[in-house]
């Protein structure tokens, strides 16, 4: 098992414990469904999200995440197990995403973070050295060494900083030779 699931296993009782700790005074009281899901946003599914933009999440995880997050829905819903409601149907009452989708986003977001910022920073050193270094030799099939980027080559790599402007409207990208 990998530290991943291992981590969502964790956030999954976490969660589930912050919910059970909830059944008496707030999913079985007389509040209306609304509120009830705005506190289940609220108190249960920051415990379970905590740190999932880094998470890699696979079919299996993502299975029990869903799964977890529909059992909630279907508690606070108070809807019975015997009752013939599908599960989509329960996402259209709670108006809920899926955990999944909702993880999916959060990453595209801390990605955006990343990319748009300061290139100083220690992340965003980190993340152009992996895009900039490609790998340096290649055994062709016959054993005879390649290499992807000649340092001969006249090819041009544009440089990772802003653009200059020279005039309104006009941008300019400094170029270096490999």
């Amino acid at each position: 098992m990998h530290a991943e699931e291992v981590e969502i296993l964790r956030r999954i009782e976490m969660a589930r414990g912050c919910k059970v700790s909830l059944t008496k005074n707030i999913w079985r009281s007389s509040i209306t469904q609304s509120v009830k899901i705005r506190l289940y946003n609220t108190y249960v599914l920051p415990v379970l999200l905590y740190g999932s933009e880094l998470w890699d999440v696979t079919v299996k995880s993502g299975k029990r995440l869903d799964a977890f997050d529909q059992w909630c829905l279907w508690h606070i819903l108070q809807v019975p197990f015997t009752a013939h409601v599908t599960n989509q149907e329960i996402r259209i009452r709670s108006a809920q995403p899926p955990v999944t989708q909702t993880i999916m986003a959060r990453r595209l977001r801390f990605f955006g973070h990343i990319v748009r910022s300061d290139s100083d920073e220690d992340h965003t050193r980190a993340l152009n050295a992996g895009i900039d270094d490609p790998p340096k030799d290649r055994r062709s099939a016959e054993g005879v060494e390649t290499t992807s980027r000649s340092p001969s080559s006249n090819t041009a790599v544009y440089d990772r900083e802003r653009p200059q402007t020279t005039e309104p409207g006009a941008v300019v990208c400094q170029a270096q030779s490999i």
